[in-house]
């Protein structure tokens, strides 16, 4: 039975059938070799909405933390563009690199904060598996 991957329980394993979305999206799944016939599971779900961005890095990056937060900004704001509820943003760095991540974690990391603004900088975490 063909079903979008909101319907289905976190933990199922599914096989895609076809994909669609903006032309980067596309392309990342093009990149990761995810085409008709893969198969993907779900590792996390909000209600009957999930947004869960994977980003495949085979190489250290310096300034991945921005990256990423790009990204999550980026999803977030196209939410409140569309005058929809806002669901949360999940993003990952699946590494397969050879050598141990050693690059910032996290946004106040990767940044040189004077400590008498440290309190006022928002920070933001970036998960490496």
């Amino acid at each position: 039975m063909m079903q979008p991957l909101t319907k289905v329980m976190q933990g199922t394993t599914c096989t895609v059938k076809w994909a669609l979305g903006l032309p980067d999206i596309i392309e990342k799944l093009r990149e990761l070799k995810i085409e008709q016939g893969s198969k993907l599971r779900v590792v996390c779900k909000n209600h009957d909405y999930m947004i869960i961005g994977v980003e495949h890095q085979s190489s250290l990056g310096k300034n991945m933390i921005i990256r990423i937060l790009n990204y999550d900004a980026q999803l977030y704001i196209n939410q409140v563009e569309r005058g929809k509820e806002v669901y949360p943003v999940g993003t990952f760095v699946f590494y397969t690199g050879d050598k141990e991540w050693t690059y910032p974690k996290s946004l106040k990391e990767s940044l040189k904060i004077p400590p008498e603004m440290e309190k006022y900088i928002n920070d933001w975490k970036l998960p490496v598996l």
